[in-house]
């Protein structure tokens, strides 16, 4: 099995976010966000191994099953439908930026006290969001993969997006599904992985940092944190670090505290997933986009993905969300191995698992939208270009199919 195929599996992305952020957090650089902790691996058996078990649980039982049919290794990709979504993401995209009066670059660059969060029409900007997505990634695999390339300036202004409405989230959630795309259809050698990775985690950190100062310019992160050891450090070191213990040490934080509210139905969990036109008309604020409860820092009030299944079951919840997590993930890693087309949806579940560490994309309707969408593609039997040779799998007398003959996915 080639490594890419191991390195893009739902659990490998969710171990290493996690251990190595736990690991970050015992550095102990910011001692406002560890103080209140008795012991940050107290997190190790509630969240991370119950996701590991259900991946092996659903391993186990696979693999007792008939072994699968791999499909041929040469498979077709649609494209052609991307032209019609990129015509109704810029209707939407045109109409918003009317009504909003610009973009947030320049509401930036002019000074009018806008702010990003300004930008767009509720609902209607989250399905603009899933269009893009949906948009970003297809352009990269078909450029990447296909026989006819995107247009060079249609690759410009999908990928200068998150720039123009300082979009950070929708950066990092693109940057890290195509990394997920990428490794698992190429599967780089280890050495070129190794150097691609620190290359882009150098380039990350710069630009993530220079956002961060970009969108705060009366807010100082460095300042925020009242932290000698990290005074001297660049920006956007402190932004990431900062980014990724704050949230893991608020979840610990209210579960040392014992701040669960245990409701039968669990609403903090699934309120994202309901359009705001809808929670709006319910008299449900939907202008506060953080986590409730504790925080170690007032400025950092993000809580992981965990916290608002905790909020509503306590621990058992996020045992059994994390356990679901890891099943689904090994489920369609499995699918992968017989329609590799289905290696894109893993690609985003892994980069969502990632970012669990973070924030919760997996109850988002943006990400939600995504994901059928996707699907839909997968499932779809019409097909335009021609991928490259993925090697997945082995050939057999029963599968092995003509030099460019025209095949759907194996059902």
């Amino acid at each position: 099995m080639r490594l890419g195929l191991v390195l893009v599996h739902p659990l490998v992305a969710f171990l290493f976010a996690w251990l190595f952020t736990l690991s970050l957090c015992e550095l102990s650089y910011i001692d406002s966000f560890t103080s209140e902790l008795a012991n940050v691996e107290s997190l190790i058996p509630v969240v991370v191994i119950p996701f590991a078990l259900g991946a092996f649980l659903v391993a186990l039982l696979t693999s007792f099953a008939r072994r699968p049919t791999y499909a041929p290794n040469t498979t077709y990709i649609k494209v052609r439908h991307l032209k019609l979504i990129f015509l109704i993401w810029s209707a939407i995209t045109v109409f918003e930026i009317c009504w909003t009066h610009g973009l947030p670059i320049y509401w930036l660059i002019v000074g009018n006290g806008k702010t990003e969060d300004e930008f767009g029409i509720h609902t209607l900007h989250g399905f603009a969001n899933t269009l893009w997505l949906y948009l970003a990634t297809g352009a990269f695999i078909a450029n990447m993969a296909g026989p006819v390339k995107p247009p060079r300036w249609l690759m410009f202004l999908l990928y200068s997006w998150p720039i123009l409405t300082l979009s950070r989230a929708l950066a990092t959630i693109f940057l890290l599904m195509a990394a997920m795309i990428y490794i698992g259809w190429r599967s780089p050698s280890a050495r070129r992985l190794l150097l691609s990775a620190f290359v882009a985690t150098v380039l990350f950190i710069l630009v993530f940092g220079f956002a961060g100062d970009v969108r705060n310019t009366d807010f100082s992160v460095h300042r925020a944190i009242s932290s000698d050891k990290l005074q001297d450090w660049n920006s956007g070191v402190v932004w990431v670090y900062v980014y990724l213990v704050s949230p893991i040490s608020n979840l610990a934080l209210n579960i040392e505290h014992g701040n669960a509210e245990f409701n039968w139905v669990p609403l903090r969990f699934l309120t994202p997933m309901v359009p705001s036109v809808i929670l709006n008309q319910m008299g449900i604020d939907t202008s506060f986009r953080g986590s409730l409860g504790e925080l170690v820092n007032p400025a950092f009030n993000v809580g992981t993905a965990f916290l608002g299944i905790y909020f509503d079951w306590g621990v058992s919840g996020i045992l059994l969300f994390s356990f679901s997590l890891g099943a689904i993930g090994h489920y369609i890693w499995i699918q992968a191995m017989r329609r590799p087309t289905m290696l894109v949806i893993v690609a985003g579940y892994s980069a969502c698992c990632a970012l669990t560490v973070f924030t919760n994309q997996f109850n988002q309707l943006t990400i939600v939208l995504l994901f059928a969408c996707w699907y839909g593609w997968v499932r779809s039997s019409r097909q335009v270009y021609t991928l490259r040779r993925l090697g997945i799998g082995r050939r057999t007398k029963t599968n092995t199919v003509r030099r460019g003959a025209r095949m759907s996915p194996v059902e």
